[in-house]
């Protein structure tokens, strides 16, 4: 039996209302930096650069968490590792889509050299660890990097298909 058209009217409302009710006191709220701000990035926000060896660690963003390794290697450096979303998204939203991480190359003051992407997705589940592996040679006077990321989370609300869709980013510009 299917519902009356206003009923699912009120539906989609509710739904709407419910996540705009989520999301924006998270608007201005962005922990360490954000992708709307620029300039240098703060030591907290940065990831040294191992000299010789490997380094491993783990990062937190707005939207997720980042297991990494990096790797001095002959050429440069290798960076390999995964990311999960953190509850916040898997909870709310059922696929991402178009989401693209970098490693942000900076120098000792914190300011942007470069940046190499390291996972590219057109579609993904939010409950899926994604792994990246990539190798580059750093630019000249590069001693640390950060990570920014950017996509579209997708509320799907049922069988018709629609939905409500929500930027996702963070990471230095």
């Amino acid at each position: 039996m299917n519902a009356h058209p206003i009923t699912r009217v009120i539906d989609k409302t509710m739904i709407c209302m419910s996540l705009l009710a989520l999301f924006l006191p998270l608007a201005g709220c962005a922990g360490g930096f954000s992708n709307l701000e620029r300039g240098p990035v703060p030591e907290a926000g940065r990831i040294a650069i191992p000299s010789e060896g490997s380094a491993s660690g783990s990062w937190s963003m707005r939207d997720l968490d980042i297991t990494y390794t990096l790797q001095r290697t002959a050429g440069g450096i290798a960076i390999y590792g995964g990311v999960t979303f953190n509850s916040r998204i898997r909870f709310n939203f059922t696929q991402i889509r178009n989401f693209a991480m970098s490693m942000v190359y900076l120098d000792g003051q914190g300011n942007i050299l470069g940046a190499k992407s390291i996972l590219v997705s057109a579609v993904e589940n939010p409950e899926r660890r994604m792994g990246f592996s990539s190798t580059a040679a750093p630019p000249a006077g590069a001693e640390s990097i950060a990570f920014r990321y950017t996509g579209e989370a997708l509320a799907s609300d049922g069988d018709d298909g629609g939905g409500v869709t929500g930027a996702i980013f963070d990471g230095p510009r």
